[in-house]
């Protein structure tokens, strides 16, 4: 298990939110921007909704090649028979009033009809704002569950990671950190204090997250 890699030594860095800003930024760089390059172009340019052409995209990006052939069926079919649902559902996440909220206008779409799905969905509402949602996967699950062992590890924290101790000790994943719905708020949280904490941006601490996989390096 790659948590377990995270604090395999007996001497742990001191964690403080410069140095977790240092681990969060040299993990990002890690990330090719271009990867996510078409997904920026949408989430930069929509109109407060989103199209099928637009899912297509981030379905391409987000799954495996196999899923994605059968994803792409799906969504072409759903399209045709619900014209304009994909529009009208995704231009209300604008007012939605929470992250639940805003998680479970999305049910229903094509990949987002149930649970597993959140990860797309999460998608989807990054897209959709940047600025307020970011991606929940595995990868990122993995690498705040280490780095909650580490926070565990060090036992109380410093006045400026009081909040993101707290919020991370209830962060509870499952085994094979599977994206859940009731663990999305939580997450969201996290992850926008870990923005607050360290100035970085959502997008910028969701690279982070999924190029660490579980190990953000925080050992001496």
């Amino acid at each position: 298990m790659r948590a377990e890699k995270f604090c395999r030594k007996d001497v742990l860095v001191r964690l403080t939110s410069k140095v977790l800003k240092n681990a969060l930024v040299k993990s990002a760089s890690a990330y090719n921007p271009e990867d996510d390059s078409k997904i920026i172009k949408i989430a930069t340019n929509h109109k407060g909704y989103l199209t099928a052409k637009d899912l297509h995209i981030i379905f391409k990006w987000k799954l495996q090649p196999n899923h994605f052939i059968s994803a792409s069926r799906q969504l072409a079919e759903y399209d045709a028979i619900y014209k304009g649902e994909i529009k009208r559902r995704t231009s209300l996440i604008v007012s939605a009033e929470s992250d639940h909220h805003a998680l479970s206008v999305l049910r229903g779409l094509p990949q987002m009809k149930t649970g597993p799905s959140v990860a797309v969905a999460s998608c989807v509402l990054m897209v959709l704002d940047m600025n307020r949602f970011t991606v929940m996967d595995r990868r990122a699950n993995e690498t705040l569950v280490a780095l909650k062992e580490m926070v565990i590890k060090q036992g109380t924290a410093s006045s400026e990671l009081h909040e993101l101790r707290k919020l991370l000790l209830s962060f509870e994943p499952p085994a094979g950190y599977i994206a859940r719905s009731q663990d999305w708020p939580t997450y969201m949280a996290i992850c926008r204090e870990l923005s607050q904490t360290t100035g970085l941006t959502l997008r910028e601490i969701d690279r982070a997250l999924y190029s660490a996989s579980g190990n953000l390096g925080l050992i001496s």
